[in-house]
């Protein structure tokens, strides 16, 4: 049942995947109908390389997704009239009536009855509606037996070709007049000859007849089938050409699907035996080097009826790269999956759902908020995608909440396990196109293209998937220092660095001495010690926290010179003097000291320069360096404030002129008086 109802899943997803593949059969009056709430059949819609019709009805209720038991009044029968209903699993959404297949044929002429009485939500049909399956890959169309039925079949192989050896084969083809038809094909003793019921290809069991029976709609024809006993065997032939894939320092292996089959001599005349399974019991495969890269080869030794035969073997070692997946996405179909995106360096476009093929679909989890770990079915996409599609199944493995909103809730979590792998097939593709590639049986192999090295964790937000990383602890140093009034950052950071989750707190013991803002910097306020509390929450590993302790001091921060300290010199000055000047060393409290500035580096300086300019005035005091930019103007024929002495003589001049001013002026009033 539960690999049934995966089946039914997959269906939908590859049935949704094809737009425009739709035939509209609507009631005369559509408006006059749906007023009258009779149901009516809107559009019969093939579900594309999946066996199944999606039927869409006059009934917009918007109905949730359930899988639901086999309606009444429906029949569904194969192309010879047989009933395969019950081959069939059901599954309402919306308008829709979603009737999926994945074990039994559904061939062309296969036709779907819904019968006057069927009942979908709360309408009911009034009078008989068909479909038929008219044309491979292309819609439903209105079943008319006049215009779909077939007039004529015959088996056209004469008597002279109703012969086939024991493990041989023989191909019957019949024809039929009708293009609505598939014919198929019955034998009435599968213990002597049996034959495939939609190719017409016969296989010898053992000696004796048997009737093949060819079936297109009602009508039918036979053909006696004589098999003859076994020819002796000549050889051994593989079933398949296409080349074993190896990953690089990997392990040969013999493919699931390797087959064989015997050949025969009949008279001059090779005659092919049936194809049979290759495994570790009937076949050993030679050894190869795999360190390397490329196409090698080796042997099969095939063991068939207690005979031994040896058959040369195409062996390529490839590259698995490692898996950097890019993005969980959402998909949009009702939304019930999430595509896991990666790298594909292929351009094979072919999908991959069977389970068999996909070893490990399981190396993944899907947790609810709540923690309930719900079981997956995985579909493997073409084009660099594995869409996960939590299946929120109970014990019998009936769907239990898809009528349950949100589908994906806030706080979900999917855990894609390390060892998860998108695979490649590497063999023919029926078409280039990614909704339709189909792969060619017998060309290639599934293997796997990357793998995930390491476990990765995304939680939906309630619209999209965020990459998540749970924290296990924090790291901040113990001890920090800081001057009064410098602000430095704690640097607390997650352990490990790429968390995603949890937030930072933090809390100073004594904001008098030490204060700290949301980012974790911290200002020093005065000398003293005081305690930073660091705190790491909001989390699934609880609280992680840790203290700091800050030591504050005062110390020098810098030189200064007293406001408007400048000097003007002569060019050619060899030194500059500084007798004259006031500078301080600044503490970080706010006090200053007098510093001697007779021992002061100045760098900079250009004596030949004429202009102003900037100089570098270096002191060190206990050891330590401090510095101070100084105003420096060069003269043609110097000035004031060049120097001590030249301040002194500029005085003088500056006293005199001002007594010549007096005397004139003194002078003028005399004169005036």
């Amino acid at each position: 049942m539960k690999k049934k109802l995966l089946a039914l899943l997959l269906s939908l997803v590859a049935a949704l995947s094809l737009a425009g593949m739709a035939f509209t059969v609507s009631a005369a009056d559509d408006a006059a109908a749906a007023e009258a709430q009779e149901l009516s059949v809107v559009e019969v819609n093939f579900s594309g390389g999946w066996n199944g019709f999606l039927i869409n009805f006059n009934d917009q209720s918007g109905k949730t997704t359930e899988n639901i038991d086999k309606p009444a009044n429906i029949v569904i029968q194969d192309s010879a009239k047989q009933d395969i209903t019950d081959s069939y699993g059901f599954l309402l959404h919306e308008s829709y009536l979603m009737c999926l297949n994945s074990t039994s044929f559904m061939g062309v002429g296969t036709v779907i009855t819904l019968k006057a009485g069927f009942v979908f939500a709360d309408q009911e049909l009034k009078e008989d509606v068909s479909f038929i399956y008219a044309e491979a890959n292309k819609p439903l169309v209105a079943y008319d037996p006049a215009t779909h039925d077939p007039t004529s079949l015959a088996i056209n192989n004469g008597e002279a070709d109703n012969k086939v050896f024991v493990n041989g084969t023989l191909q019957l083809t019949a024809t039929v007049n009708s293009t609505a038809t598939t014919v198929l094909y019955y034998s009435d003793d599968e213990e002597v000859a049996t034959v495939n019921k939609t190719t017409g290809v016969v296989s010898g069991i053992a000696e004796g007849s048997a009737t093949i029976t060819a079936k297109a709609g009602t009508l039918t024809d036979t053909f006696e089938v004589t098999v003859l006993p076994a020819l002796e065997v000549k050889g051994v032939e593989f079933g398949t050409s296409y080349k074993i894939y190896v990953e690089q320092n990997g392990t040969l292996a013999i493919p699931s699907d390797f087959t064989a089959h015997p050949y025969y001599d009949n008279e001059g005349t090779k005659v092919t035996g049936n194809n049979f399974a290759l495994t570790a019991d009937n076949c050993k495969l030679g050894t190869v080097d795999t360190s390397t890269l490329g196409t090698k080869s080796t042997t099969a030794t095939v063991t068939f009826e207690k005979e031994e035969y040896t058959l040369d073997v195409s062996v390529e070692v490839y590259e698995v790269y490692e898996m950097d997946i890019k993005e969980l996405g959402v998909v949009e179909w009702f939304n019930f999956a999430t595509f896991v995106q990666f790298p594909n360096s292929t351009v094979n476009v072919a999908n991959l759902t069977d389970s068999s093929l996909i070893p490990n679909a399981t190396k993944y989890t899907y947790t609810r908020a709540d923690g309930t770990e719900v079981s997956c079915g995985t579909y493997n996409l073409g084009g660099g995608n594995i869409a996960i599609l939590p299946s929120f199944l109970d014990g019998n493995q009936n769907i239990d909440n898809w009528n349950k909103a949100p589908y994906m809730q806030e706080g979900d979590r999917i855990t894609l396990q390390a060892g998860l792998e998108g695979y490649m097939w590497t063999g023919e593709l029926t078409s280039t196109a990614t909704d339709n590639a189909v792969m060619v049986p017998g060309t290639g192999m599934v293997v796997p293209e990357c793998r995930l090295t390491t476990e990765v964790t995304y939680v939906f937000d309630g619209s999209i998937w965020m990459l998540y990383i749970p924290y296990t602890d924090l790291e901040v140093d113990s001890e920090a220092s800081v001057m009064i009034g410098e602000t430095v950052s704690l640097n607390a950071v997650r352990v490990p660095s790429d968390a995603t989750e949890g937030n930072f707190y933090y809390e100073s013991s004594d904001t008098s001495i030490v204060t700290v803002n949301s980012n974790g910097r911290i200002t020093g306020v005065k000398e003293g010690t005081a305690t930073i509390t660091v705190t790491l929450k909001d989390g699934e590993a609880g609280e992680k926290t840790k203290t700091v302790t800050v030591t504050v001091t005062d110390g020098i921060i810098g030189l200064e010179f007293a406001e408007g300290s400048s000097l003007t010199v002569a060019k050619g000055t060899e030194t500059l003097d500084l007798s004259g000047l006031t500078a301080n060393l600044v503490w970080a409290s706010g006090k200053t000291q007098s510093v001697d500035l007779s021992t002061a580096e100045i760098i900079g300086y250009d004596k030949d320069t004429v202009g102003e300019t900037e100089v570098t005035v270096r002191v060190t005091v206990d050891g330590q360096t401090y510095q101070a930019q100084l105003p420096v103007t060069v003269t043609e024929n110097g000035g004031c404030n060049s120097s001590i002495g030249a301040a002194s003589v500029c005085a003088v001049a500056i006293a005199l002129l001002g007594a010549a001013s007096i005397a004139i002026v003194v002078f003028r009033r005399k004169k005036a008086d």
